[in-house]
C-alpha cells in the first residue's frame, strides 16, 4: 500500500483554500500497483508495471559445434555469390599497368593486346575478346576527362568487377547488375577508408554512369550470348537398323 501524507497551508484563508485541492502526495513505485487521484468521480483500476524480460547471450555457436561443414563440390561453388561491391583501385589494374598505357595510349592495338592478356586469368580465351574493347572505351574516357591515375585503375576495375560479376551464374538480372555497379561506384566516392575512398566527383560518377549505360546495359543481352559458355546436347543411341520404308501396294 501507498503511503500518503496530506500538508495543509498555514497562511491566510484564501490560500489556505487553495491548499485543500490537494488531496495526498506519495511516491508511486512502477513496480508497484497504484490507484489514481480521483478526479470527477473516476478511478483508474489497479495497474502494475512491469519491465519485460531481456535475454541476451554472446554464445558463439561456431565456438561449441565448429563451423559448417561443406563438401568440395566445384558445380555448386560456381553459384556462389563471391563478388561483393569493393574498392578496385589497384586490383586489377596496377601502377605498372596504367603506366604502360599511358605510354602507349595512342597504339589502340597495343592497349587491346595488354588488356586481353590482363584479363586472360579470369576469362578464358574464347571469350575473352569484348570485355577489352570495353575497358579500351573507359580509358579513352578517362584521359580525356582528366581523371586522376588512380581514378583510371578503379573505373576500369570497377566494369571488370561488374562483368565477373554478371557471369558469374545466369540468374543474374539487368536490375541485379545495375545494383551491383552503383553500389561499387558509391564505395569510390566516399571517404572512409578502409572501406570506401572518395576517387570520383560527381561530374566522374555521372560520367561512368553515362558510359556504362551506353556500351553495357544496353548491350547486356549480347553480351550474356557472347562472353557466356553454351552447351550443347549430343545423344547417341549406338548401331540402330534403320527402318525400310516399304512401297504403297499399287492398287
Amino acid at each position: 500500500m501507498l503511503e500518503s501524507k496530506t500538508y495543509r497551508s498555514k497562511s491566510t484563508p484564501d490560500e489556505f483554500n487553495e491548499a485543500e485541492h490537494v488531496k495526498s502526495v506519495g511516491n508511486i513505485f512502477l513496480s508497484e500497483p497504484f490507484v489514481s487521484i480521483n478526479y470527477n468521480n473516476e478511478i483508474t483500476s489497479h495497474r502494475k508495471v512491469k519491465s519485460e524480460t531481456k535475454v541476451e547471450s554472446n554464445i558463439n555457436y561456431d565456438d561449441l559445434c565448429g563451423p559448417w561443414f561443406y563438401l568440395a563440390n566445384p558445380t555448386h561453388a560456381r553459384y556462389d555469390n563471391l563478388f561483393v561491391p569493393k574498392l578496385c583501385t589497384w586490383e586489377s589494374i596496377s601502377f605498372k599497368d596504367i603506366t604502360f598505357m599511358k605510354e602507349h595510349q595512342q597504339d589502340k592495338n597495343a592497349i587491346l593486346l595488354f588488356l586481353k592478356c590482363k584479363f586472360s586469368k579470369c576469362i578464358s580465351a574464347d571469350r575473352n575478346d569484348i570485355f577489352p574493347k570495353i575497358a579500351w572505351e573507359i580509358f579513352e574516357l578517362a584521359r580525356s576527362n582528366s581523371f586522376a591515375v588512380k581514378g583510371i585503375s578503379a573505373s576500369i576495375g570497377l566494369f571488370y568487377l561488374t562483368h565477373r560479376y554478371f557471369l558469374s551464374n545466369t540468374w543474374c538480372t539487368m536490375e541485379d547488375t545495375y545494383n551491383f555497379f552503383c553500389n561499387t561506384l558509391l564505395v569510390h566516392t566516399v571517404l572512409s577508408p578502409p572501406k570506401s575512398d572518395e576517387i570520383f566527383n560527381l561530374d566522374e560518377c555521372k560520367l561512368l554512369l553515362e558510359i556504362f549505360h551506353t556500351i553495357y546495359m544496353e548491350n547486356l543481352i549480347l553480351l550474356r550470348l557472347v562472353c557466356s559458355s553454351n552447351y550443347s546436347l549430343t545423344m547417341s543411341f549406338g548401331n540402330i537398323v534403320p527402318i525400310s520404308q516399304e512401297e504403297p501396294s499399287s492398287l
